[in-house]
């Protein structure tokens, strides 16, 4: 008789424990609420400074000279040209840059400001 018991106590004990873990809540609570801005941190970026650049203009009637000065400033005589529709190229490439360089820095104060501000 003392077997049948433990054995229906164990039973018991085991179906209890089965049935608590398939138990459902009979109501599921949603609580939202509004999640603070994370402030942006950028880093800053680097200031462009300039290169000292000096331009020789060479032409057929001062080719010689300019060669010669070169020369004598003990330089290589190597000089990097472009045509007018070149140099026509290269200052809009130039002018494009800079425009893409302000519309990026336009975009970051934008987030900067989105992110930054209290609302």
């Amino acid at each position: 008789m003392h077997k049948q018991s433990m054995l229906l106590a164990s039973m018991l004990l085991a179906t209890m424990t089965l049935s608590s873990c398939s138990s459902i809540p009979n109501s599921l609570k949603i609580i939202s609420a509004p999640v603070e801005k994370v402030p942006l941190k950028l880093p800053s970026v680097d200031r462009f400074d300039q290169r000292p650049l000096d331009w020789i203009v060479v032409t057929p009637d001062n080719v010689e000279d300019v060669f010669e000065k070169l020369q004598n400033e003990d330089k290589q005589i190597v000089v990097f040209a472009v045509d007018e529709k070149g140099y026509e190229a290269l200052t809009l490439n130039v002018t494009d840059l800079l425009k893409l360089v302000r519309q990026q820095n336009a975009v970051i104060t934008a987030y900067q400001n989105y992110y930054e501000t209290e609302n």
